[in-house]
């Protein structure tokens, strides 16, 4: 895991969603492995024993074979992020960043969407 000290940000590109429904995982979870992301190879599409899948970074995972046990809890969560808008960035993992916006609400928007202001 590449942590973080928290940085305010601005938002430089909109972000929205993928999914609706999002993967969450507690530590010590069991996963199935099924791929990695071509976009983004730090992810790994996990999925849980109840069959829901969502993109998991590989740091957060430790791997044997197609299977995976979560070394923390992790939330594969996106934020919704209008450009202009000012968030504060907590984490970083493979391209995207774990931020807190304004309101209170948290999730992953990539990297290349944020300017780090402080």
């Amino acid at each position: 895991m590449n942590h973080f000290l928290p940085h305010t940000a601005k938002v430089i590109k909109d972000h929205k969603p993928k999914y609706s429904d999002p993967l969450t995982v507690k530590a010590r979870e069991t996963l199935s492995v099924k791929q990695r992301d071509t976009q983004w190879p730090a992810y790994l599409w996990c999925v849980n024993r109840i069959g829901k899948g969502g993109w998991v970074p590989e740091d957060y995972l430790s791997l044997s074979g197609d299977k995976a046990v979560a070394n923390c809890d992790y939330s594969a969560a996106e934020l919704n992020a209008d450009l202009g808008e000012l968030i504060t960035v907590e984490v970083e993992a493979g391209g995207w960043f774990w931020c807190r916006n304004q309101s209170g609400r948290c999730g992953w928007i990539p990297a290349e969407n944020v300017e780090i202001v402080e």
